[in-house]
């Protein structure tokens, strides 16, 4: 045994997966990176081959399936040395737990590595940048350590100490939309909000994101399409009482009291919001960025603007798959971090979320927003909700909200009815 590698722990666990299918369902959230030998990973990846297509499990067909992929370097004699020398299979659980132990210890020893040859490669990297990246990857091994459990006690004391402490919840600055969340955007939860192309997510968005601004909500805003200039001028647009047109129209341009105006507001308007201009942005950067911000800058939540933007999908993984994936880690983002997210995302011309249903698995709502033939007004459709009834926040005949385009543009919430009603 070697400090980070136990030989024999590694040969009685696949000894007991060989013999006994009980012992194999208990190690299976193990991978074949977890054991430190390339001979035993070779095994594991025809031991989880062969259960993933529902065959049989046995020395010979492991022994025949590692012949197939890495040919004579293991051996057919010592997958059957393995099956034969086993002392029984109680204990797989146990050995399993310990293997990835070892494993996550050696990956954290390879990230220690790693930032340390960078330190001293890299001088213009800053520390703040070197500590996000460290905690994303330490982050990432300590996902995949094994399972955590806690008993039904725990649980609830744990909710019984925290009743009475005001939850973090942050206004939308839309009256209907806090109502349909129960309060607003919450710490910890995940919302999502798709839309045909041009219906005017951003355009909501930068409204959210203007109104958090002001209530003094400290925020992120990943900008991966249209850029951050583009979004300031609508929201200050709406503030100074012209449309964002006005931006690139050189009657204001050239104006000299416009240009005063311009720039009292950039210094007397509050300084909640910072912005990341993304194009091309990958899931990798994507969770470097935000926990930076996260650490940095003491962030509540982000907006991200938009799903299907984030690219870097592995080779041989499915446009759905990637997508899913990226969903799913912002929803466990939210909850480790304690921040919330907005993200927005496209709906195709059948109706469904472009790239698969993963925002509406994993996040805690998901609203569909629509606009009217005329395009001034709109209203959201809840499609997906864990913690609130079914609503409808305004409808075709009664929209919620009005486009104002002679300032801004933005969405002016007008007076609906609201149909179902937040729990």
């Amino acid at each position: 045994m070697t400090a980070l590698a136990d030989t024999e722990l590694e040969q009685s666990l696949l000894g007991a997966a060989l013999t006994d299918r009980r012992a194999l369902d208990q190690a299976s959230f193990l991978a074949a990176e977890d054991f430190a030998f390339a001979e035993h990973q070779a095994i594991w990846t025809a031991i989880e081959a062969l259960r993933q297509r529902g065959e049989v499990v046995n020395p010979l067909s492991v022994a025949a399936r590692v012949a197939e992929t890495v040919g004579d370097q293991v051996g057919r004699a010592y997958v059957v040395k393995l099956a034969r020398a086993q002392m029984g299979t109680f204990g797989a659980p146990h050995w399993a737990r310990l293997l990835r132990d070892l494993s996550a210890k050696r990956r954290l020893c390879g990230i220690a590595k790693d930032l340390t040859e960078r330190v001293e490669s890299d001088g213009d990297v800053s520390a703040e940048e070197l500590a996000a990246d460290l905690i994303r990857d330490v982050e990432a091994v300590s996902a995949k350590a094994a399972p955590k459990v806690r008993d039904v006690r725990e649980v609830r004391m744990a909710e019984a100490d925290a009743m009475g402490k005001p939850l973090p919840c942050y206004s939308t600055g839309k009256d209907c939309l806090d109502a349909a969340m129960a309060g607003g955007l919450y710490a910890r939860r995940a919302y999502g909000v798709a839309a045909r192309k041009k219906a005017g997510k951003t355009v909501l968005a930068g409204d959210i994101s203007d109104h958090l601004n002001r209530a003094g909500v400290k925020h992120l805003y990943i900008a991966c399409e249209m850029g951050s200039e583009q979004i300031e001028h609508r929201i200050m647009a709406r503030h100074l009482g012209v449309n964002a047109l006005a931006f690139l129209d050189p009657r204001y341009r050239n104006s000299a009291a416009f240009q005063q105006r311009v720039a009292s507001y950039a210094i007397t308007a509050p300084n909640n919001a910072i912005y990341l201009d993304a194009p091309g942005l990958t899931f990798d950067q994507l969770r470097r960025e935000l926990t930076h911000a996260i650490l940095a800058h003491g962030i509540k939540g982000f907006v991200l603007d938009y799903l299907q933007l984030v690219g870097g999908q592995r080779k041989g993984q499915s446009k759905a798959e990637h997508m899913d994936e990226v969903s799913q880690w912002i929803a466990e983002t939210c909850k480790k971090r304690n921040v919330f997210a907005l993200v927005l995302a496209q709906i195709n011309q059948e109706g469904n979320v472009r790239g698969g249903e993963g925002i509406r698995l994993a996040f805690d709502q998901v609203y569909e927003l629509k606009r009217d033939e005329a395009g001034n007004g709109a209203w959201l459709e809840m499609l997906d909700s864990r913690y609130t009834k079914w609503s409808q926040i305004g409808s075709e005949s009664e929209p919620a909200f009005l486009l104002e385009t002679t300032v801004g543009p933005y969405f002016r919430e007008i007076a609906t009815t609201q149909e179902g009603a937040a729990a």
